[in-house]
């Protein structure tokens, strides 16, 4: 808590802070860039910066010519080059856990922070406000090798991965707000029973789940960490893995023998092993769907598009469920994300590269052009207060949203700082009656912020053993998981089920997981 407390301080702070404004610096060279394919159907990096206003300010303002070379299968592309060592650009973004000080050894990354100190003075005044995103972006042999893609501690106050219910079903049959894991039973089995819809037909699905990892945020009710693979610390530093150790083991067999008994009661979608999200959401847009899990702007949206045949539906964002043992709370992240910027070998001018991420990440013209985009066009500045405001044309866009509209102008998959004032703008379409309840979740402190264990900085060998062990343990849980709920494997035997994680190697996973760990709390 006081860790990203105190990251939300400082990112704050930053808006009042005197930036000196940038003069061109690249003097027409040019920087070659591997980045994600922009996230809107009609437009595409490949074509260069000719539809992408954004980027031209980019060009603009920095003097450099860019040439960006993207694709729909982004790992396809880089990832062959990576271990050929070949056709590399000036710079690439990478995502996921993967090794770092690898892609150093093996000469196709350069490590960044002496340019930095010596090209980029807002990224050092940045890191000296905020210390954690220098920490987190700091590999195991000292040095830091990339700019984070995105750091943003104000996530949890506008939308989070949670469950959510219709709260006008639940009104109808006389049903409170749901606030243990017992109330979710009694609701979804009114859901089932009682005839919610009013069709006069037992059509209703109590629950909708998409895909076969839907169920897991009950599992929070249980004190387990499912969204960070199961991994989680104990507050004196101890790491677990939720279906092994000693404190979570029994509460993981509790969590499935609660899931099991749902599926045999038929209150949870039978189908939930396989991804079958269209089909969901074509329930859920017919009035077929009591419960779901999505992102809170997801609600809002089917309220919506609802509302004319289906008057008065009202998603409602469910509080976290408490579990059996007492445990609450939703399964949250740090501000600072896993993907890294980084400078290949192959770079003819490092400086001019680190410079480049640097306008982009930490000068205020940067932040201004990847959060608000371009004045006049996706914003306005009031003159006497200074508050910048997205136009019509950013709210009201065909894209949907101010933030895929931004993406279309191409203010997205650059590295970036997420301020708040963008954060609450670009926000607005979600009801203040979510805002209000995910505040009450902030206060109430039902946030976990777990530490997020796929951004452990890990040397080589450790990710060789932990990779070898645990993409056969990974298969096993989810494999085991699945038989568990659906009844193929008996809850009897979940000891067997613990005993061949010990054969598999979970020990040792855990013991490189606890180096790793202590090794980043140094």
């Amino acid at each position: 808590m006081k860790r990203v407390f105190f990251v939300s301080v400082a990112l704050m702070l930053m808006a009042g802070m005197a930036f000196a404004q940038v003069k061109p610096f690249g003097n027409g060279k040019v920087l070659k860039i591997l980045v994600s394919q922009v996230e809107v159907d009609d437009k595409d990096f490949n074509n260069g910066v000719q539809d992408f206003p954004v980027l031209q300010q980019f060009e603009a303002l920095t003097g450099v010519k860019l040439q960006i070379e993207t694709s729909n299968d982004y790992g396809g592309m880089l990832l062959p080059r990576l271990a050929a060592k070949s056709n590399l650009p000036d710079i690439f973004v990478m995502g996921g856990n993967f090794d770092i000080v690898k892609l150093a050894s093996d000469k196709v990354i350069i490590p960044i922070e002496t340019l930095i100190a010596a090209n980029a003075p807002e990224t050092v005044a940045l890191w000296k406000q905020v210390p954690d995103i220098k920490k987190d972006t700091t590999a195991t042999d000292g040095h830091v090798y990339g700019y984070p893609g995105r750091v943003s501690p104000f996530d949890n106050r506008f939308n989070i991965l949670g469950m959510g219910y219709r709260g006008d079903w639940a009104a109808k049959l006389g049903i409170a707000d749901p606030k243990t894991i017992d109330d979710w039973e009694a609701m979804l089995t009114a859901f089932k029973t009682k005839d919610p819809n009013g069709n006069g037909k037992a059509d209703e699905l109590p629950i909708g789940l998409g895909g076969d990892n839907n169920l897991n945020s009950f599992g929070e009710a249980w004190g387990l960490s499912p969204w960070n693979d199961w991994w989680s610390t104990t507050k004196d530093g101890k790491v677990n893995f939720d279906w092994y150790s000693a404190g979570s083991k029994d509460k993981a067999k509790d969590f499935v023998t609660r899931m099991n008994k749902w599926y045999k009661a038929g209150i949870i979608d039978t189908e939930f092993p396989t991804d079958h999200g269209d089909a969901i959401d074509a329930k859920t847009l017919s009035n077929q769907v009591g419960a779901r899990l999505a992102w809170t702007a997801a609600f809002d949206d089917w309220n919506n598009q609802m509302k004319k045949d289906y008057p008065g539906t009202a998603w409602t964002v469910a509080y976290p469920a408490k579990g059996p043992q007492g445990d609450v709370g939703s399964e949250q992240y740090g501000p600072v994300n896993n993907e890294r910027w980084m400078v290949t070998t192959a770079a003819k001018d490092p400086a001019l590269a680190i410079k480049f991420l640097n306008f982009v990440f930490a000068t205020k013209e940067g932040t201004d052009l990847m959060n608000w985009g371009v004045q006049g066009v996706s914003y306005t500045v009031d003159k006497a207060s200074g508050a910048k405001k997205y136009t019509k044309v950013a709210l009201q866009s065909p894209y949907g949203d101010p933030g895929t509209y931004l993406a279309s102008l191409g203010s997205s998959r650059w590295p970036k700082v997420f301020p708040l004032d963008a954060f609450t703008a670009q926000m607005t379409q979600v009801t203040p009656g979510y805002l209000a309840r995910l505040a009450d979740f902030d206060k109430q402190g039902m946030f976990r912020r777990g530490f997020y264990f796929g951004s452990l900085p890990a040397l080589p060998a450790e990710s060789d053993k932990l990779a070898t062990k645990m993409n056969d343990i990974n298969t096993y849980v989810k494999e085991m998981f699945l038989k568990f709920i659906i009844g193929k494997e008996p809850i009897a035997n979940y000891d067997a089920f613990v005993a061949q994680l010990k054969k598999l190697g979970i020990e040792d996973a855990i013991a490189i997981k606890q180096t790793q760990y202590s090794r980043y709390i140094k």
